[in-house]
Parts: C-alpha cells; structure tokens; sequence
C-alpha cells in the first residue's frame, strides 16, 4: 500500500505540473478541454452512479465544464497567479483524483453509509449576504443595507468541516 501512495503522490504531482503546462497553450487546453468534456459525459451522463433525473446530470456536467473553461481564460488573462493555478491544480489533481484509494474516498463512504447519498461536491456560501445575483430561494439574496454577516469563527468551522467530513475541497 505504501509503494502505491508514493507511486499516485509522484503521478499527482506529474499531473499537477501537466495542468500548468495545459493553461499555458491554447491547443493543450483545447484538446484537455475535449477529453474532459468526453471523460464527464462518460461519468456523468452514462454512469449517473445515483440515477439522478437527465437533466440535472448535463447541467451538472455543463457546470463543471464552464467552470474549468473559465479558469482556463482567467490564467490567459493574467488574473490568476501561477501560485493560485498551482495550488489549484494540486488540490484537483493529488487530492480528487489520485485518491479515490485514500481519505476522501473514505469520507465519502463514510458519509454516504450515514445520509443515504454522497456528499454535495461543493458548497456556495455567501457570508455577507450582499450578493447582488437574486437567485429566487437563496438565503444571499439580500439588500445591499443589510449589515448581517456570517460570523468567521463560523464560517471557518463550516469549510473546515465540508473539507473533513466530506472530502470537499471546493467552495464558493
């Protein structure tokens, strides 16, 4: 088992330093962008491992194409550092996708033996409650006078706990 972990650390450590390359060159992003978008249909779509409704599964995987599409153009603009890219490829990388042997998958387990379901994959949290998107139904949709916040102390132990107990390591 130990010869596996150092064997996927050196691979996730690869991939991370790949995905560095890829938001470097449009072509690698493209064609990344292409086997991303054909690896999550595969994934999403024709696996759909909780049979989730069809429609909920393409707008899942709509999303996460969007957002790594996004990402991709906000390195080419120049407004993500390559640290923030780098740390971001290596959460990805090493700790979504190189361990599915490890910890998380443990998390996931653990979580879904406990509620029935696998855990949300992120979480939105709008701690100022001045987002100015009023989406119908969400606590956020707040008027801009309003001076209510979630407390840090709080905020803190709420993405602290999504990362320990679910294996979450995105948020927004």
């Amino acid at each position: 088992m130990e010869k596996l972990d150092s064997f996927n650390k050196m691979l996730g450590s690869m991939a991370s330093q790949a995905g560095v390359l890829i938001s470097k060159s449009a072509k690698a992003r493209d064609l990344f962008l292409k086997k991303a978008e054909r690896a999550a249909y595969e994934y999403i779509i024709k696996e759909n491992e909780d049979q989730r409704p069809m429609p909920v599964q393409k707008e899942k995987m709509q999303i996460m194409l969007n957002l790594t599409e996004t990402a991709f153009k906000r390195v080419e603009e120049g407004l993500y550092s390559k640290n923030v890219v780098r740390q971001g490829l290596d959460i990805f990388v090493k700790q979504m996708l190189f361990s599915a042997e490890g910890k998380a998958k443990e998390l996931e387990d653990n979580f879904k033996a406990k509620y029935g379901r696998r855990p949300p994959g992120f979480l939105v949290i709008g701690p100022t409650k001045k987002c100015n998107l009023h989406c119908k139904g969400c606590y956020a949709s707040a008027h801009s006078n309003t001076a209510e916040t979630i407390p840090f102390p709080i905020l803190d132990r709420i993405i602290t706990e999504k990362t320990e107990l679910w294996g979450s390591h995105y948020t927004t």
